[in-house]
Order: structure tokens, then C-alpha cells, then sequence
């Protein structure tokens, strides 16, 4: 049977349909939602999505964990640059107590291109399973120090600039309170007439920041 491809809007209105079914607990309808479209697009990407979407709901929520790691490895299948279905499937397997396929996921994503703290997770997650290597936990010692100096760096940068700005700040208030104490617009530096000094003016009128 053929099945009327989806719009690019038909694509994304769905996708969130599935998603709003399952937080609202209507697990099949959103298991039906990923059906149509799994079935109604030819992207192995969005292919690849709707299959790890639907391989969520399966674990998560009905807690079926073969059906969710075989949703989870079809969309590793069409979209191997994700990491998204690998990380479920690693998490799916540590879950369901299949340590050995777990770690090998964990370890995958320890030597993809990936952030620092996905980097971290997977190797607690191969330290929690007991397979965490000496050269790895040594690699993660150094890389968790790196971090932490590179961190400490930025704070330091941060508090800097927050010194030099509060410095500048205090030298212009500064340099205001002596203009106006010698009678002097506290913008610009020139003298006030006498008659600005009358009116109790502390600016010119043409300076930006003219206060009535």
C-alpha cells in the first residue's frame, strides 16, 4: 500500500502531536503517530528520528526494552552520525541489565565527536559497569582537570572584568562629583552659566543625560 509522503509542515505538526500524546499518557495513539511518520517520509534522518522517538516511548513508558533498543539500533541504521539513538540504546541495555552491550555503547560515544559533559556521563556509565580501563580513567582525570583550569579561568576573567568595569565606574562618578562641586556640566566639563547655577542645574540642556 502506498503512503502519502508528509509535508515538511504536516512533518512537524505530527512530530509534536507524538510528543504531547505521550506526556499526556496516550501512549498508542502517539505509537501510531510515529508509525505514520516512519511510514510517510523518505529521509533516513527524519526516518531515524521518529524511530528513536518511538523507542522512548517503548522503554520509558510502556517499559518494553526490546522493542525500544530495536527501534533505537533501526535509527542508528539510517542515521549513523546521530548520537541521539546510542545514547538511549546505551542507557536501555545498562538498564536491562545487559552490561557488555551497554559499555560497548558507552565506549562508542566516548570516541565520537562529542560535549564535554556526554564525554563525562559515558565514562561514569563505564566506571558504574566496572569497564572502565586505566588509560580511560587517566584520559578522564586529565580532561577533568582541564575543565576545571579552564573554569577557574574564566571565573578569574569574569571577576577581572567586573573589577575594571566597577573601577570605571567609581572614576567617572568621581570625575561628575568634582564638575558639579565646581560648578561645571558633570557630562561634558564645561563651565554652567550663572544662570544654570541659579536654576540649580548640574548639566547642560544639549548634553545627553540632562536632568530637569
Amino acid at each position: 500500500m502506498m503512503v502519502r509522503q508528509l509535508s515538511m509542515q504536516e512533518y512537524v505538526r505530527l512530530s509534536a502531536e507524538v510528543h504531547d500524546l505521550a506526556r499526556a499518557g496516550r501512549h498508542q495513539e502517539a505509537l501510531a503517530g510515529c508509525r505514520t511518520l516512519i511510514e510517510g517520509d523518505d529521509s533516513p534522518a527524519a526516518r531515524a528520528t521518529a524511530y528513536c522517538t518511538r523507542g522512548v516511548i517503548l522503554w520509558q513508558d510502556l517499559h518494553s526494552a526490546d522493542e525500544a533498543i530495536a527501534d533505537f539500533s533501526r535509527a542508528m541504521e539510517l542515521d549513523r552520525k546521530s548520537i541521539h539513538p546510542l545514547l538511549w540504546r546505551a542507557k536501555c541495555y545498562e538498564q536491562s541489565g545487559h552490561h557488555d552491550a551497554a559499555a560497548a555503547d558507552w565506549r562508542e560515544i566516548t570516541q565520537r565527536d562529542v560535549g564535554e559533559e556526554l564525554w563525562f556521563e559515558a565514562c561514569d556509565a563505564l566506571r558504574r559497569l566496572g569497564q572502565l580501563s586505566l588509560e580511560e580513567e587517566e584520559l578522564a582525570k586529565r580532561r577533568a582537570e582541564e575543565v576545571a583550569a579552564r573554569e577557574d579561568r574564566k571565573l578569574k576573567q569574569l571577576e577581572a572584568e567586573r573589577a575594571r568595569q566597577t573601577a570605571e565606574f567609581e572614576k567617572r562618578r568621581s570625575v561628575q562629583a568634582t564638575r558639579r562641586s565646581l560648578g561645571h556640566c558633570y557630562l561634558c566639563g564645561e563651565r554652567l552659566s550663572i544662570f544654570q547655577k541659579l536654576l540649580r542645574k548640574d548639566s547642560h540642556r544639549r548634553c545627553w543625560g540632562y536632568r530637569e
